[in-house]
């Protein structure tokens, strides 16, 4: 289920985020310079402290890395070898986000600098409020559940054959919507 950050970062319109991702490091970057170049009104600004910054980024072997903050623990726990990161919130008592970590996989190879990037930007994502692993768009776009690499791109199996995969990035509706009623209160995706 999705999930609002304290009303103060709302406000601003920014989150800072801790680039710890060794090899992945500039593809993090990239994925931060894209994500601020997407329509969700939300600026990402480097935090050069991991426990100042909203977001920590932070390479993964996929079972045994934590990330420990204000004597609680996320843990990661997915295939580090897949094409696919994982974030973990750490939510207050009215489940709003306090902070989030992006787990990278430490183990892809031979994946192109583009996808990896994209892999960053759906984290990213994630880590704006999209909180579960559930909150994947059902339709397509970024944020689709599962993502095939078709010819050096990224494409939702069910997608359109003559629609392209990605980069470039696609936003779904289902994805702007949320992201627009955490951020900006928007009645324009209301059901």
């Amino acid at each position: 289920m999705p999930a609002k950050w304290y009303e103060r970062k709302l406000k601003g319109g920014r989150l800072t985020v801790y680039n710890g991702a060794g090899q992945w490091t500039k593809h993090v970057s990239k994925g931060i310079a894209d994500f601020n170049g997407l329509p969700f009104k939300i600026i990402l600004d480097p935090e050069p402290d991991k426990i100042k910054a909203d977001i920590v980024v932070m390479l993964s072997d996929g079972k045994s890395s934590a990330f420990t903050w204000d004597r609680r623990e996320i843990k990661s726990d997915f295939d580090a070898a897949a094409t696919h990161g994982q974030t973990g919130s750490f939510l207050d008592s009215r489940d709003r986000v306090e902070k989030a970590v992006i787990f990278l996989p430490a183990k892809l190879k031979k994946i192109p600098d583009e996808i990896k990037v994209l892999v960053v930007v759906h984290e990213l994502i994630h880590a704006c409020g999209l909180v579960e692993k559930n909150d994947h768009d059902p339709i397509g776009g970024i944020m689709y559940a599962t993502m095939q690499l078709v010819d050096g791109k990224l494409r939702e199996p069910s997608m359109d054959k003559n629609l392209k995969g990605m980069p470039p990035i696609r936003i779904g509706t289902w994805t702007q919507c949320k992201i627009s009623e955490l951020w900006h209160n928007s009645e324009d995706c209301k059901e």
